[in-house]
């Protein structure tokens, strides 16, 4: 056996360590929330989490494809769309998934400043672009514009 299939194998292990204890801390956090608000409360919050999970799927779909639409109509892409689309859209699956950890992580994965986070930390330059922002800079002729002057307090 070569040292890449050994790699690859030890690979294959963890992953599956990892999987197994992911599994058990499921199977204790349902028992742990089953514990405090029983056995039905805890199959509705499943059951919802999962719906819920289904909504955000289908709305991160409908959004992807009236993006690429656009996309095919000569519109610019959105810089960070495809990162930003693809982390909501893990985070609806793993509210769909069963399990409180999965949901916790998948309510996350839905709030715009944690997939920045997430996006940041495990890009290759250590800064992703940003996420649902608008340009830097916005350029406009000398007759597309005005100053405007602040008002002054008046004082009492």
């Amino acid at each position: 056996m070569t040292e890449q299939a050994n790699d690859r194998a030890r690979g294959g292990l963890r992953m599956g360590w990892l999987v197994a204890l992911w599994v058990v801390l499921e199977i204790a956090a349902f028992s742990w929330v089953a514990g405090r608000i029983g056995l039905f409360g805890a199959l509705a919050l499943t059951l919802g989490a999962s719906m819920l999970g289904l909504y955000r799927l289908k709305v991160v779909g409908l959004a992807a494809a009236t993006a690429l639409r656009g996309s095919f109509a000569g519109g610019a892409p959105r810089p960070g769309g495809l990162l930003d689309g693809t982390l909501e859209a893990l985070g609806a699956v793993l509210l769909i998934l069963p399990g409180f950890l999965s949901d916790l992580v998948g309510l996350a994965l839905l709030a715009p400043s944690a997939r920045t986070w997430v996006a940041k930390r495990f890009s290759a330059e250590g800064a992703a672009t940003p996420l649902r922002r608008g340009p830097a800079a916005i350029d406009l002729d000398a007759e597309e514009w005005r100053r405007i002057e602040p008002k002054r307090r008046r004082a009492k």
